[in-house]
């Protein structure tokens, strides 16, 4: 199987997983004057980027959750695979965070359930991704798809986009 095939499986499914559960939370627990069409009555929103599509309609609001799903999904293919292991990590761990700020009052059920869960998930996909490459040629493993340039140049084009949005942007 392909490198970018084992990153997809190893190291996106369970950033996929972490990504819905936030998503779907947030998208859940907005009010019911939010959804009658008052979009800008919405709860408290962490990332400035996705508190504006709200606003706009949560149309826009999953679509900004689809262009964070692809950035990650891009980075995780491009980066090296130290870089992407760690990604993996981040993601998973802040979507998890950010689904428990949304259901804080449902404190029992993530720590008894969902954390283990995540835990489960995330080792799983981490240990397969890195043993299933173990079994290949380290150097073929390392050869890059694109041009040195190209990949590189997505890699800093790509981080700064999500950084700029879903971060800093205010």
């Amino acid at each position: 199987m392909a490198d970018w095939k084992r990153r997809l499986f190893g190291l996106g499914l369970p950033c996929l997983a972490a990504f819905f559960l936030d998503t779907t939370q947030r998208l859940c627990a907005q009010p019911e004057v939010y959804w009658a069409g008052n979009y800008h009555y919405i709860l408290q929103e962490g990332t400035p980027f996705v508190r504006t599509l709200y606003t706009w309609h949560p149309l826009a609001a999953v679509c900004g959750y689809l262009l964070w799903a692809a950035i990650v999904t891009a980075l995780l293919l491009l980066v090296p695979r130290p870089l992407a292991v760690i990604l993996s990590i981040a993601v998973v761990f802040g979507h998890i965070a950010g689904a428990y700020s949304w259901s804080a009052q449902l404190v029992d059920r993530y720590l008894g359930v969902v954390f283990p869960l995540t835990g489960i998930g995330l080792g799983v996909g981490l240990h397969w991704y890195l043993k299933s490459s173990i079994h290949i040629n380290m150097k073929q493993l390392d050869r890059p798809p694109f041009p040195p340039v190209v990949r590189w140049g997505s890699i800093v084009a790509l981080s700064a986009m999500g950084y700029y949005l879903f971060v800093i942007r205010s």
